[in-house]
């Protein structure tokens, strides 16, 4: 019988979350002001956000195709400056046309890599072999959106259950799980889409929100080190079941996806153990080293007695 690779202890799992839980809903740390202004759905240029607000179906079509391409873009690139740089392109007259698709359609491959290059950053960082260039993706993304769905992101999703919607979203080029479920929660959030079942919505599983349960021992792995891809499945029903059992809404379940991916990428990232002791609620009972991801070979490396006793000024963190 093969070894298994890694466990998860529910009772670590879930106290975590009560943790992250308590500590949105009270407003401490990092969590002071909410979340919404390191979300880009929360973030949109002033049109579209007035449009959402006024249930302007038309700008609303124009909202969900910015959060869409913004979302494919975002791979091996900081969040926070996409979304910056999302926005400032949107913006820009001259410049608008990378977010729709009838006009993406007249460009070519080239001329697309390059623009989503200088205005989005978006460029092949370490491309695995046979990994089509951004440029490619988006040209046939856009053309499966004005083929299939009228250039209208929000068909792929309105009406359908949570496991169709994420089906068909992974027809798109460069677009795996993860950002298929990165894409529902923010069109439900922003009430963009409509899904049958709401109630089944997935976290995305990305480094943040893996890390954080290496870091807490809420999950162990036997060997060493393990493949980040291992843990997306598990911790995805493992995240789903916590929310069912503790009968969250759907909108709390996504403000706790929310939680879990602000302290991964707004304290963990820092690498600095003031921040965590400063902003996170984990840090003092729970956070007990920093586990490191090997970006070549996309593999967690969790270790042992990562804090360093240092007196009176606490623990140093070896990051």
């Amino acid at each position: 019988m093969a070894e298994k690779q890694f466990e998860i202890d529910p009772a670590k799992f879930y106290k975590m979350l009560d943790v992250v839980w308590d500590a949105y809903q009270n407003k401490r740390g990092i969590f002071h002001d909410g979340v919404e202004r390191f979300l880009p759905q929360y973030n949109l240029p002033d049109d579209l956000e007035a449009a959402v607000k006024d249930k302007n179906q038309e700008g609303m079509k124009y909202t969900a195709n910015w959060l869409f391409f913004r979302a494919f873009c975002d791979r091996r690139i900081d969040s926070a400056e996409l979304m910056r740089d999302a926005r400032r392109t949107w913006e820009n007259p001259e410049r608008r046309w990378l977010f729709l698709p009838e006009e993406v359609v007249k460009k070519t491959e080239k001329e697309l890599s390059n623009a989503l290059k200088k205005y989005l950053r978006v460029a092949l960082y370490n491309p695995k072999r046979g990994e089509k260039s951004p440029g490619y993706n988006h040209l046939e993304n856009s053309k499966r959106l004005v083929r299939d769905y009228d250039s209208d992101s929000r068909k792929i999703v309105d009406g359908k259950s949570c496991l169709e919607a994420r089906k068909e979203l992974m027809l798109f080029g460069n677009i795996g799980p993860g950002i298929s479920n990165m894409i529902i929660t923010e069109f439900l959030d922003r009430q963009l889409a409509i899904l049958t079942d709401p109630e089944n919505c997935l976290f995305k599983i990305d480094v943040h929100r893996s890390r954080i349960t290496l870091n807490c021992r809420a999950v162990t792995i036997s060997n060493g080190s393990i493949h980040a891809g291992a843990l997306i499945k598990p911790l995805e029903q493992a995240y789903l079941k916590y929310c069912h059992d503790k009968n969250f809404s759907v909108e709390e379940m996504i403000k706790l996806d929310q939680a879990v991916w602000t302290i991964g990428s707004e304290v963990c990232n820092r690498n600095d153990h003031g921040s965590c002791l400063l902003f996170c609620p984990l840090t003092e009972d729970f956070c007990i080293s920093k586990c490191r991801l090997d970006e070549t070979d996309g593999r967690f490396f969790p270790k042992d007695d990562m804090r360093r006793n240092m007196g009176q000024l606490g623990f140093d963190l070896h990051c």
